[in-house]
């Protein structure tokens, strides 16, 4: 079953590079798409919520979320920019 996860996995984010360049190729914003990839997975990431939180938060918690965020985002930026400067085979790894 793992296996079969995590071939699906592999699919689904090559799936989902492929379909980022054919958005940016096709004159979308580096914003709009890197926003779409989050807004369109908010709906299967939702009704994990409550099984995801800690029963209580320390006080570093908020910071932490800040500064992952604000990096989070600088890097789905700077990803989406990379994809549309050049070819993928070059812009994203393979590993």
């Amino acid at each position: 079953m793992w296996l079969f996860l995590a071939l699906l996995t592999a699919v689904f984010e090559s799936g989902k590079d492929i379909f980022g360049k054919k958005s940016l190729i096709a004159g979308g914003d580096v914003f709009v798409v890197a926003w779409a990839w989050r807004l369109f997975a908010l709906p299967f990431l939702l009704p994990l919520l409550p099984a995801a939180l800690p029963a209580e938060l320390g006080p570093a918690f908020w910071p932490a979320l800040a500064a992952g965020a604000i990096l989070n985002i600088l890097a789905a930026l700077l990803y989406m920019e990379a994809i549309r400067s050049c070819d993928l085979s070059l812009s994203v790894p393979l590993v």
